[in-house]
């Protein structure tokens, strides 16, 4: 669909028929996320984890701990240690929340996990998609196992299950509120723009640490269906306003550069894939950019954070920053300490 239409080609000038086409591909590739990691899909999955594991599961997930907590966990570390069952059974169903929220980003580019989803068995078949619904179910899945995690008596676990605990609390508050990038500043929500406009980035490190087209892709047209369904998402993009729009555009942070792009991928202006992911991302830009211009309140430079927001956004940033998992202190408090650092 996109092999002939060239690169500087504006979405407002697209047939009304290629539109048509471009969305029901969203629509399908996001019912298909959807179908594997909403709600139902997690329950399912969860039940599998704990009641009938397979070995290649029980391998991944002692895997994934030891990877990912190698820090304080020694390399020979399995659940089956721990003694307390409700601390076993949550770190399974933490395993499946980091899982279902991370997807690819778990390999790359950290290279720290194989090529393996949750199953312990099969190569990842997504990336992070911003289906509404979907990411919506897995914030509520790993809220509750933050419920969990907190119910546990650090006096019920020894010295290294306590440890891990409070490690894990971090990353599954994190989760809990939609941040699923660990970026240290409560970032990864795919209801932002600086998110959504970099989601391509996760395709671009498979490109690099694969050395060609990433394995979790059959066919390059897998690859476009995957990077369209991220820009024609169903979210509803909050906080949007010229100035936070203007910021995703610019800033590296958000949107990065087209170095790897070029590197790992090719060039758009002779690569048809590489062209795609530029021509799908700047379609999404043009239209963010009118229905911003089209907005009653276009002229303001800022949002205003609702006190629910201002709560979400500082769970998310305390927990990346490994710190409140007592929740011993709010952004309330903070802001009163900066005052009086300040005025000393």
């Amino acid at each position: 669909m996109l092999r002939n239409v060239p690169l500087n080609t504006k979405w407002a000038d697209l047939p009304a028929k290629t539109k048509a086409q471009l969305r029901t591909h969203a629509d399908n590739r996001l019912a298909a996320f959807r179908a594997r990691w909403a709600a139902d899909a997690l329950s399912k999955k969860e039940a599998i984890l704990l009641r009938c594991p397979t070995l290649e599961m029980m391998t991944a997930i002692d895997d994934y701990y030891r990877k990912t907590y190698d820090t304080i966990l020694p390399k020979t570390f399995s659940l089956k240690q721990i003694k307390n069952d409700a601390f076993s059974r949550v770190l399974v169903r933490n395993y499946l929340g980091a899982i279902a929220a991370y997807r690819a980003t778990l390999t790359y580019p950290s290279v720290k996990l194989p090529n393996r989803d949750w199953d312990g068995k099969s190569p990842f078949d997504s990336t992070r998609l911003p289906d509404k619904q979907t990411f919506d179910d897995i914030k509520q899945y790993n809220a509750r196992v933050v419920q969990t995690l907190r119910n546990i008596d650090d006096a019920s676990l020894n010295d290294l299950e306590a440890a891990l605990k409070q490690e894990v609390l971090f990353d599954a508050r994190a989760l809990a509120v939609g941040a699923f990038t660990g970026d240290g500043f409560g970032g990864g929500d795919m209801e932002a723009a600086c998110e959504i406009i970099g989601l391509h980035s996760d395709i671009v490190s498979g490109y690099r640490g694969d050395g060609g087209r990433p394995k979790i892709f059959a066919s390059d047209d897998q690859v476009l269906r995957e990077v369209n369904a991220v820009f024609l998402h169903n979210t509803n993009l909050k906080w949007l306003d010229v100035g936070s729009l203007s910021s995703a555009l610019k800033l590296t942070l958000c949107k990065g550069t087209d170095d790897d792009l070029r590197e790992y991928v090719g060039d758009p202006a002779s690569n048809d894939i590489a062209k795609g992911i530029v021509l799908l991302r700047s379609w999404w830009i043009e239209r963010v950019s009118s229905s911003v211009q089209a907005h009653s309140n276009k002229e303001a430079k800022c949002s205003i954070y609702s006190a629910q927001d201002r709560a979400r956004i500082w769970e998310a940033f305390t927990a990346d920053q490994r710190s409140n998992n007592n929740n011993s202190f709010s952004m309330e408090r903070y802001k009163t300490q900066l005052e009086v650092i300040a005025t000393t």
